[in-house]
């Protein structure tokens, strides 16, 4: 019964964004503290498992990690990358990948934390944000 539980945890474990997905993003956005152009990007763990995510541009050098948390849906979707708009600003959220029910929520950083306050401040009674998605373009 021990291999059973390894098996299965191994197969939970590879479901959870274990391979690199690539998306056009036709805006500049931020990413904890590190702003990045607008441009293609790749996301995938720092290992796998990891809830640890490299997010780099294909064409330029920049590029961040930022930490992660399991989500789930329940059915399976397109891949995308899900930002968060607050007028002009964009901070991505969540990375899926196409057909799988996991996806991961960037932790917030302390910028969005800051922003979403003063857009709750001047809206009130409105959510603070927008909430763009960015088709998944290939793995």
């Amino acid at each position: 019964t021990l291999l059973a539980v390894v098996a299965l945890a191994t197969n939970a474990v590879s479901a959870q964004t274990s391979t690199r997905i690539v998306a056009n993003v036709p805006f500049s956005f931020i990413v904890g503290d590190k702003e990045l152009p607008a441009g293609t990007y790749w996301v995938q763990p720092t290992m796998l498992g990891s809830g640890i995510l490299k997010i780099a541009g294909t064409a330029n050098s920049k590029s961040t990690v930022r930490l992660s948390t399991l989500l789930h849906r329940n059915n399976t979707g397109n891949g995308k990358l899900v930002f968060h708009r607050y007028q002009d600003q964009y901070f991505l959220s969540e990375i899926w990948q196409t057909g799988e029910t996991d996806g991961r929520q960037l932790t917030k950083s302390n910028r969005e934390k800051a922003t979403q306050r003063e857009q709750l401040a001047s809206n009130v009674g409105r959510q603070p944000y927008q909430v763009i998605e960015v088709v998944v373009v290939g793995q």
